[in-house]
């Protein structure tokens, strides 16, 4: 977990407004090595990971990065109600990133 990137603020995604309380919003990253891509582990790991955030932690706004061409964490994401809401693209890192956002926390 870490704090949104610029990339991802200027994407839109969360809403900060100038509301009396503070918004809190994550971007949350994950990976299974290749071995276990194919699977039920990612499909475990992603569902532990949200139920974790949903009854632990209080964001928000919570946003998943994954790799550009990566269909099978986005096919993941999207299954559990996550949204494509944009793509970031990191020159100097040479990465692309489709960002998806989770619905409610």
């Amino acid at each position: 977990m870490n704090p949104l990137s610029q990339e991802i603020v200027d994407l839109g995604v969360c809403e900060f407004s100038t509301s009396e309380r503070e918004v809190f919003a994550t971007s949350v990253a994950f990976w299974v090595r290749e071995s276990h891509a194919a699977s039920e582990f990612s499909s475990k790991i992603l569902d532990a990971i949200i139920q974790w955030l949903k009854s632990e932690w209080y964001f928000d706004c919570v946003v998943f990065p994954v790799a550009k061409g990566n269909s099978m964490h986005s096919k993941l994401l999207l299954d559990r109600d996550c949204i494509l809401v944009g793509d970031v693209r990191n020159e100097s890192r040479d990465s692309h990133w489709d960002i998806y956002q989770m619905r409610s926390t």
